[in-house]
């Protein structure tokens, strides 16, 4: 089980002033978060791998409220207790930074009858909760090559959602020439 912390017992580590946040004092907590993202990237792949019209909406509006829901109880546990279940290497401000921002603006496009213009990017997007799922195996004591591979997969999803022509080099070099070439120069 994580120690209990509060903001106030927080301990500035890194870069000067930067406070992280600590992990919920319940593990619990954590792997609730674990399981919520966990099962909002099985929404994600179930709608990638059917059709992209507009009769995915209510799935897809369904699929981004669960992923905000997240967002907005991560950062409520952020500004209340102090907790992150990614942790450790979070403060509060980023927290909030990747989590508000993503929030209003998904709330926005589905306020505004959007949603239709943006299928494939909210759709791509619902691939990353895994990369947040990967965190907090990490924190709840997974071995170091999990992190690793929560690397090498958030950097995937970024070059699979960008022009794919243009990164398919740079990803077939990264899966399978680099790791060939030089995989025993990573540390665990």
């Amino acid at each position: 089980m994580a120690a209990q912390a509060t903001p106030q017992q927080a301990i500035p580590v890194g870069k000067k002033g930067r406070v992280e946040l600590q992990p919920p004092s319940h593990t619990w907590i954590s792997w609730g978060v674990l399981f919520a993202y966990l099962a909002v990237f099985v929404e994600g792949v179930a709608l990638l791998a059917g059709n992209h019209g507009p009769e995915i909406l209510p799935r897809l509006g369904a699929a981004q409220f669960h992923l905000c829901s997240i967002y907005v109880l991560e950062v409520a546990i952020a500004l209340g207790p102090g907790w992150c279940a990614m942790s450790p290497g979070w403060t509060c401000g980023e927290l909030i930074a990747h989590h508000v921002p993503y929030t209003f603006t998904v709330m926005l496009c589905f306020a505004l009858n959007q949603q239709h213009k943006w299928i494939l990017p909210l759709v791509v997007v619902l691939l990353t909760p895994l990369n947040e799922g990967l965190f907090i195996i990490n924190s709840l004591g997974a071995p170091g090559w999990v992190s690793k591979v929560r690397r090498f997969y958030g950097f995937l999803i970024i070059a699979e959602s960008s022009e794919p022509a243009q990164v398919h080099g740079i990803v077939i070099w990264t899966m399978v020439i680099f790791p060939l070439k030089s995989w025993s120069h990573f540390s665990v």
